[in-house]
Formats: structure tokens, C-alpha cells, sequence
């Protein structure tokens, strides 16, 4: 009696749901794709699909699409469906042992707007994108997306306008840290970006994403949050080449920026702050520390708006060169160490900056300055630290003994005075915790690839663009793909 007075719904509702729950996750399935599959087939592997857009329109949560062999260029851009959750995520991968190159052709690869859940792995991408705002991935409004093992190599210069690059993130609104139209928990793990003309990541309107573990040769730029990155953790990448390794002008503000723990070697700049305005909203938090930059051309440069800027430290990095260069002063670069004058910027102030616990260290035959703040230059530490007392108080000027820089080994040899000089005891520059086992840059080649596993410079010699392949000298000019 008393079920029969229960509204029919409601007693049939935990049927509904498990049935529900079935059809999302309980026939999650492998889907297969073949250069010489059809479209018309099945999706087994026996009868596999020809196209991956045909894979993308039938899978559902839980699936994985595995792709054998091949290069696949595509007729338009994917747009995958979503996973629910990380248990029932979408997969795309290459079929073990085989190699994959997905080609955008002259667009991009894939767009995610308000997808979710999707995890690629082991795949190659590249794209001869070059219209304005072009890229090989573009993010909106999109959440708990992986890319793991995967190379990214190829994509040519920006032609028309500023906000080309590989991975592309932006916004149709002007969203703040709790809008909706962030795209959020994004995690780029093991990846290999090389050869690319452009930027690889162009970051607005991101919160709680990690980049960690790849390496970034010969691109524009590694690693951008030109606009309100909230959260990032840019952490043990290995960078090489290019003109720029970190560019963050938190046009739009942002909040929690932590960059530690990564490799620079041979790039023209280490990091730029600062830049287009900040629309009356702050740059707030952002941690530059226990890095390593090797032979770049200068290390911090930028401008300092004293309204807009909040709590940015550099600290327990590892600055050094033993290559000369001659930088005339200049608004943009004019120091190889720290140069902030762009427009002639007022003088940085501890409340807004702080430097402390570095190694600065070039030879003594540079003839560049070491520091420029404001309309001020500064040669040398002391002349530095004691014109500006609240800075680099605990700093330090020496050779830091890398074990061995032509085999590409920057942790440090037993008598390094970088040994303990971190902020809290610790060491400074990469390997905060010594030889503990840490790997920066990418861990795992990419599927099919033969012989790369780490590409940084031999020695000195950066300029002649020479690098390492497990052991053997080659050209960085020239594209390995």
C-alpha cells in the first residue's frame, strides 16, 4: 500500500539511473583506426575506421580510440565529445608500438569549447596553420584535458596578428577567476614541442593548469600567460633555443603563477613580466624560483607598473653564463640579468618585487650591464644589492661547478657554492634537492621515435646550433621529424 501511493518516477528512478549509468560507462568500448580502414566499417580491429573524426562522432565516455600507424591528414578539424569524468574519460592514443602524426593541413587540429575529460596520449601533431590567431589545439571554456607523451613540431610563424601558437587558450568573454568561461585543470605532461616558429603555449583566461615535464626546443616561446592565468605550475621543463622562455604580461591580471624546478639553456630571453596594460586588474603572486638558466641572452626583463603589481619573486635561481655578449642599453633588453626600463619605468619597489638567494655569474669579458631598474644601471652585484638594499641581499656572484655542461648535466658538483644558499637551506638553481633523482624535460620518447630522449646544447656552443641526441652531435636548424 504504501509503495503503490510512490509516484510511479520515483520508484522507477534507480532503474533509470543505472540504465543511464550503463550507457555511459558500461559498454565503454575500443575503437580502431586505420589508414586503410573504411569509414563504413565497424570501428573493430578487424574493421577498422578510416578517419579519426569518424571515431571522435561515435565514441562515448569510457572509450578509447586507438590508431594504428600512419600520417592522417585532416579534411576539417576534430571536435571530440566529452568524457563525464576521470573514470569514464575519452582516450586517443596510438596503437602500442606504432607511430602516429595527426596533420592539421592549414588549420587547426583540434578545437575544444566546453569539452571535457579527454586524454591524448603518444601521438605526433603538427600544422601549416598560419592564419591569424593560428594554432595546431585551441581551448575554450574547457576542463580535465591531457596531453601526455605527445610531440608537437612544425607550426610556422604568426602572420597577421599576436596570438598564434600551439596551444591556444582564450575566452569569448572578459571572465575573472570564477567565470565560467575559464578553462580549467588542464594538465600538458611528457610532451616534446620542437621546430615551431610560434609561441608553443599562449595561455588567457586558464585556472589550475599544470605544465610539467616537457621539452620545448627551437620554439618562439615555451611557456605564456599573456592573460589571467590564475593557478599555473609551470614545473621541470627543459627549454633550448628560441627567442623566449616564459613571456607573462598578465594583461588581464592574475593570481598564482609558479614557475620552478625547469632547465633554460641558449634562449634569448629567461622570462618577461609586464606589458599592453593591465586593465585595473593586478598581477598578483607569481613565483619565479629554483630554476636553472644556462647561456641565455638576458634572464628577467619587462616593466614594472607600480599600481597593478603584487608580490613577484625571483629566488634561488641559478643565473650563468660562460658565453660573452655585448647588450647595448636599450627599453627592451639592456642588462643580462635583470632589466626593468621598458618606457621608462619607475624604480621596482619591495612591495611590489623581491630578488634574493641567486647566483648571477657571466665573464668577466661581457660588457653588458648586469642590472637597469628603472633608468638606472647597475654593474655587478654589490653595485646592485647596495643601491637597491632590498634586493638580492643574500645573493651570490660564482662559477656554480654544473657537473658537466657538454653532456648536458646541470646538477652540481660537491664543492659548488650554490649548495645550501637557497632561501630555506635548499640548493639553489634545478635541483633543489641535489641528485635525488628528479628528471626535468621530457621522461618517455615519443612512440616510434628512435634515439631522442634528451636534445640540449653541447657546451658553450649554442650559438652554432648544435645539440645532443642520446650522445650524437646534430644541426637544431634542421627539423628532426
Amino acid at each position: 500500500m504504501e509503495q503503490s501511493s510512490i509516484p510511479m518516477f520515483d520508484r522507477l528512478r534507480p532503474a533509470i539511473l543505472a540504465v543511464a549509468l550503463m550507457a555511459t560507462t558500461g559498454f565503454a568500448k575500443t575503437i580502431h583506426v586505420s589508414r586503410s580502414g573504411s569509414d563504413a566499417a565497424t570501428g573493430t580491429l578487424a574493421q577498422p575506421y578510416a578517419t579519426i573524426a569518424k571515431a571522435a562522432a561515435t565514441s562515448v565516455p569510457g572509450d578509447t580510440v586507438l590508431i594504428r600507424g600512419g600520417t592522417y591528414v585532416l579534411a576539417a578539424q576534430l571536435e571530440p565529445k566529452s568524457g563525464t569524468s576521470d573514470a569514464a574519460r575519452i582516450t586517443y592514443k596510438a596503437y602500442p608500438g606504432e607511430t602516429v602524426l595527426v596533420d592539421g593541413g592549414s588549420g587547426y587540429v583540434a578545437t575544444f569549447t566546453m569539452r571535457s575529460y579527454l586524454t591524448f596520449q603518444d601521438l605526433r601533431f603538427t600544422t601549416a596553420n598560419v592564419e591569424v590567431g593560428a594554432g595546431m589545439f585551441y581551448f575554450e571554456a574547457s576542463k580535465h584535458i591531457v596531453f601526455q607523451g605527445c610531440e608537437f613540431f612544425g607550426m610556422p610563424a604568426q602572420v597577421g596578428g599576436e596570438n598564434s601558437s600551439v596551444i591556444r587558450c582564450m575566452s569569448t568573454g572578459w571572465p575573472d577567476e570564477d567565470n565560467l568561461e575559464n578553462s580549467e585543470s588542464c594538465v600538458f605532461r611528457d610532451n616534446f614541442f620542437h621546430d615551431n616558429a610560434s609561441p608553443a603555449f599562449r595561455l588567457y583566461d586558464t585556472k589550475s593548469w599544470i605544465i610539467e615535464n616537457n621539452t620545448f626546443v627551437n620554439c618562439a616561446q615555451a611557456v605564456g600567460g599573456k592573460d589571467e592565468p590564475y593557478d599555473l605550475l609551470v614545473r621541470r621543463n627543459l627549454v633550448v633555443g628560441g627567442d623566449l622562455a616564459f613571456y607573462f604580461a598578465l594583461q588581464g591580471g592574475g593570481n598564482g603563477v609558479t614557475i620552478t624546478e625547469n632547465i633554460v639553456v641558449g634562449t634569448g630571453g629567461g622570462f618577461n613580466i609586464g606589458g599592453l596594460g593591465t586593465y585595473d586588474n593586478k598581477r598578483l603572486n607569481v613565483n619565479v624560483s629554483n630554476n636553472t638558466f644556462y647561456n641565455v641572452r638576458s634572464w628577467v626583463y619587462g616593466w614594472t607598473d607600480p599600481e597593478f603589481d603584487s608580490a613577484i619573486h625571483f629566488a634561488n635561481n641559478i643565473v650563468y653564463s660562460d658565453s660573452a655578449a655585448n647588450i647595448a642599453a636599450g627599453e627592451d633588453i639592456g642588462s643580462r640579468f635583470v632589466c626593468m626600463n621598458k618606457y621608462q619605468a619607475v624604480p621596482m619597489k619591495p612591495s611590489q618585487y623581491s630578488f634574493d638567494h641567486n647566483n648571477y655569474k657571466m665573464p668577466d669579458s661581457d660588457r653588458s650591464a648586469w642590472f637597469i631598474d628603472g633608468r638606472e644601471s647597475f654593474n655587478g652585484l654589490s653595485a646592485w644589492s647596495t643601491a637597491r638594499p632590498a634586493f638580492d641581499l643574500h645573493s651570490i656572484s660564482v662559477d656554480p661547478l654544473f657537473v658537466n655542461t657538454s653532456g648536458s648535466d646541470f646538477h652540481l658538483k660537491s664543492g659548488s657554492l650554490c649548495k645550501g644558499k637557497g632561501k630555506n637551506g635548499e640548493d639553489l638553481g634545478a635541483y633543489p634537492r641535489g641528485d635525488d633523482g628528479t628528471v626535468i624535460g621530457r621522461r618517455t620518447k615519443v612512440a616510434g621515435e628512435v634515439g631522442v630522449h634528451r636534445r640540449i646544447p653541447v657546451g658553450a656552443g649554442t650559438s652554432s646550433g648544435l645539440y645532443r641526441i642520446d650522445g650524437r652531435k646534430v644541426d637544431a636548424s634542421k627539423s628532426v621529424s
